[in-house]
């Protein structure tokens, strides 16, 4: 459940798709919408790690925020090391 101001409550979610370069998905997951979109990324980045190894690089809409998403990514790096 999410709930709006004004807009009352709502059953509602979001997915979250990592894919390779030329668009094949390999890693998918489901969140409450009411999380932040960065809270998908390492369980995505370790999903797609299990198939093509860890990446080389993430894009990501600016709803992800640069600072924090960076955050994230040198983290998962530096557990993999």
């Amino acid at each position: 459940m999410f709930y709006r101001p004004k807009q009352g409550t709502a059953l509602s979610y979001k997915a979250n798709i990592a894919t390779e370069a030329n668009g094949f998905i390999t890693a998918i997951s489901a969140s409450s919408s009411s999380l932040h979109d960065t809270g998908a990324v390492p369980d995505l980045v370790e999903m797609h790690e299990k198939i093509l190894g860890i990446p080389s690089w993430v894009v990501a809409d600016t709803k992800y925020g640069l600072r924090r998403m960076l955050g994230l990514i040198c983290r998962i790096k530096e557990l993999k090391q």
